[in-house]
């Protein structure tokens, strides 16, 4: 989705969103349908979807870090 978001650069808030709605969609749809077919257990894919938020937002926060170092 970073790669979405760099090539469309949304301009507006609504594009912004919209792009994150989707990749919330995508991610829980991919959570359901694994656990629906008994690939993961319920929690492993909750406590996969958490980790993921973690090392976003970290990476997230790193990067701005560095970016207003190098200023």
């Amino acid at each position: 989705m970073l790669l979405v978001v760099d090539v469309l650069a949304p301009r507006r808030p609504w594009d912004a969103l919209a792009v994150a709605a989707g990749t919330v969609a995508v991610g829980a749809g991919t959570g359901v349908a694994l656990t629906a077919i008994e690939v993961h257990y319920p929690t492993d894919t909750v406590g996969g979807a958490a980790t993921a938020v973690a090392v976003v937002l970290g990476t997230a926060q790193f990067v701005d870090a560095v970016a207003a170092h190098r200023r």
